[in-house]
């Protein structure tokens, strides 16, 4: 799920013991919106599997590095990142896949 579905989801959670047929057409819409509102600004494409990985891999360092509430450079953390040997493209992937939420 996109960014702007999760959310939405966050927002409109509720704690329930059963899921009903209107919790799954809610969620079902939900993703719908987000996915249509994703292609229109660009954010979808296809990096492959291998790639998404690596993009994976690079957000679990960043949010070790940088904790919650805290700042840091985008020049630095890309530089950081990339003598780590990751590949810069990846990197301003994973940054901006993480800033759009």
């Amino acid at each position: 799920l996109s960014p702007v579905c999760l959310g939405s989801l966050r927002r409109a959670a509720k704690l329930v013991e059963e899921v009903t047929e209107d919790h799954v057409k809610e969620a079902v819409r939900l993703f719908q919106v987000a996915t249509m509102a994703a292609a229109k600004e660009g954010t979808i494409d296809s990096v492959g599997d291998s790639n998404a990985r690596e993009i994976q891999k690079i957000e679990r360092h960043i949010r070790t590095k940088v904790a919650i509430g805290s700042r840091m450079g985008v020049q630095r953390l890309v530089a950081d990142l990339v003598r780590l040997n990751h590949k810069e493209g990846h990197v301003m992937r994973a940054v901006q896949v993480m800033t759009l939420a």
